[in-house]
């Protein structure tokens, strides 16, 4: 009886290599300080003024040449304190404009007075030991602009001096058009004799 064959063992396979070791970096990125989320909130409040002036400017508005002005002043890298001051302020005023304000109430008080009076009287009031005051300007004066009789102006210190600020003018349908230097303060006091708050006159 023949004897069956032995089949050849099978060739030993090599192990395979062992897989290279990979090391993982994990990037972390540095946790924003306080100064860096301020730095961008400084960043995205400047862009939003100067968008602001840029509207402002080409608008044709009241404020259109003074705020071109103040754009001219940022570019040249020029800008005083005062004019950033005021390019600040009303761009902000822009971007969140105040409720509108009547004051008929007080022009209503003035019309009232007797016709034909060469000298009008004032109200004051002192704000941060400011003297505040708002003067009528008759419809017949000479001196003053058209525009600006008949209204009521709100100012402080001497006309023409580094002193004097202009906080605006009550127009003669009621309507408050703010000044360069108005603040809450004086908004206040003028929202305060539009509504209920007695009207005292002085000469």
């Amino acid at each position: 009886m023949a004897k069956a064959k032995r089949k050849p063992a099978p060739a030993s396979v090599p192990a395979p290599a062992p897989a290279p070791e990979t090391t993982l970096s994990l990037v972390v990125a540095p946790t924003p300080t306080a100064d860096d989320l301020a730095h961008e909130r400084n960043k995205a409040l400047r862009e939003a003024r100067e968008r602001a002036l840029r509207e402002i400017a080409v608008g044709g508005g009241r404020n259109a040449d003074f705020a071109l002005s103040l754009i001219a002043a940022i570019r040249s890298g020029k800008v005083s304190e005062k004019q950033q001051f005021h390019a600040d302020r009303l761009a902000d005023e822009f971007l969140n404009p105040a409720p509108a304000l009547n004051c008929l109430r007080v022009m209503d008080a003035y019309r009232a007075l007797p016709a034909g009076m060469k000298r009008f009287p004032k109200m004051r009031t002192v704000i941060s030991g400011v003297e505040i005051t708002l003067s009528y300007t008759a419809p017949n004066s000479d001196k003053a602009k058209p525009e600006n009789r008949g209204t009521c102006a709100i100012a402080s210190g001497k006309y023409g001096t580094p002193e004097s600020k202009y906080y605006g003018r009550i127009m003669q349908d009621g309507t408050f058009a703010a000044g360069h230097h108005l603040t809450p303060e004086v908004r206040e006091w003028i929202t305060s004799l539009a509504t209920d708050a007695p009207l005292v006159w002085q000469y």
